[in-house]
């Protein structure tokens, strides 16, 4: 089975949101991946991996105030993805995702006329 880069990056992120270890998930791609392309995947989760991490370090460094569950759903969000692509990302309900989206915009203070996405990105910027 082909996976593109888009279909790979899901399967990543429901990986680590399972709290997969790198064996288990080197386990899953043996099954999913074309051998020749297996060199290059793993440069590519290996990238991501590194990527996320830091996007979710910087995250709960700014923004201590949210749960884990909801600087999971900042980073998401800054990275473009629809509230039904992150319920489906983790695992939750789209009205879930709604909900924490109401309190992360409550915790955060933010007027209703505020684009989340707009405001995350410049408290993330401004104190980096």
């Amino acid at each position: 089975m082909d996976l593109d880069k888009s279909a790979l990056t899901s399967l990543l992120e429901l990986a680590e949101n399972k709290k997969l270890s790198s064996e288990e998930i080197n386990g899953l791609m043996d099954g999913l991946i074309d051998k020749k392309n297996m060199p290059d995947i793993k440069q590519h989760i290996s990238e991501w991996y590194t990527h996320s991490q830091n996007k979710k370090n910087i995250i709960a460094q700014k923004l201590p105030m949210l749960s884990e569950t909801q600087q999971e759903i900042c980073r998401l969000i800054l990275e473009n993805h629809s509230t039904g692509n992150i319920a489906k990302t983790l695992g939750k309900s789209p009205s879930n995702i709604t909900c924490q989206r109401s309190k992360i915009r409550a915790k955060l203070h933010l007027k209703k006329e505020e684009n989340l996405k707009t405001v995350l990105q410049e408290r993330i910027q401004k104190r980096i």
